[in-house]
């Protein structure tokens, strides 16, 4: 990791607080830059009417991206919130990643030894505090792609989301 120079650490939160020892047990420089802009958007109430609203393009190539998909079996997404359900998918997240393009690229969570030990400590971890979001797209029970998530105050931030290469829409 590169370090860089950041305002002092604004946040106080025993999750930031454990989010940073476990980095610095890793040897990880941490450090929080503050920006005023919002880091997610927030979705209408109303999704059928937000759709509605697509360009004729987008809802196309939504369409299309989810006929194609459901033509390769049957889809199933697990949603995987507790430690020993973690732990139990984490194998489908290592076969995942082995097959991912950003392997090639070596940027995928089993890359490298202490990129998959902090993805895997970061999720157990936060598991633990009830903010951990694992979430698993299969197709016919076999894994095909993986996002891993954090919750903090109604607020998920995604984290990680890798997929095997031969589905690429």
């Amino acid at each position: 990791c590169s370090k860089y120079e950041f305002e002092d650490l604004l946040d106080s939160s025993d999750s930031h607080q454990s989010i940073t020892e476990t980095l610095y047990q890793l040897g990880w420089p941490t450090g929080q830059k503050y920006i005023r802009q919002s880091p997610y958007l927030k979705l209408p109430e109303n999704i059928p009417e937000f759709y509605e609203k697509l360009s004729k393009k987008l809802k196309k190539d939504i369409r299309r991206a989810t006929e194609k998909l459901a033509l390769q079996g049957k889809i199933s997404v697990d949603y995987l919130m507790k430690s020993d359900e973690i732990q139990k998918g984490w194998p489908c997240i290592e076969q995942i990643s082995s097959q991912s393009w950003q392997y090639n690229q070596g940027t995928s969570v089993v890359a490298e030894l202490l990129v998959t030990q902090f993805y895997k400590k970061l999720l157990l971890w936060a598991a633990g505090q009830e903010k951990a979001l694992l979430v698993i797209l299969k197709i016919d029970d076999k894994p095909i792609a993986f996002k891993i998530d954090v919750i903090e105050q109604k607020v998920v931030y995604g984290l990680k989301k890798e997929f095997v290469q031969d589905y690429r829409a």
